[in-house]
């Protein structure tokens, strides 16, 4: 068995929890500088993590979390 984890990721549910432009770009900025890539993830990059973890590409894999988030896990 493999796990994707993701971490603070930019999802249109999580943009609900800011009401404005404003608000929801502080959100964001606040939630990425804990990272040491200084920004949330995006959909599509958990998306082309799980898409591999899912393919034959990932056959010999076992046993794996794929920490998809920013470097967040690392510090």
């Amino acid at each position: 068995m493999n796990v994707v984890s993701p971490g603070p990721t930019d999802t249109p549910a999580i943009t609900q929890l800011a009401p404005t432009e404003e608000e929801r770009s502080a959100f964001f900025a606040k939630m990425g500088a804990g990272t040491p890539m200084t920004r949330a993830g995006t959909p599509e990059e958990v998306a082309a993590v799980i898409a591999f973890v899912a393919s034959d590409a990932a056959s010999h894999v076992n046993g794996a979390d794929y920490q998809v988030d920013g470097g967040y896990g690392q510090v």
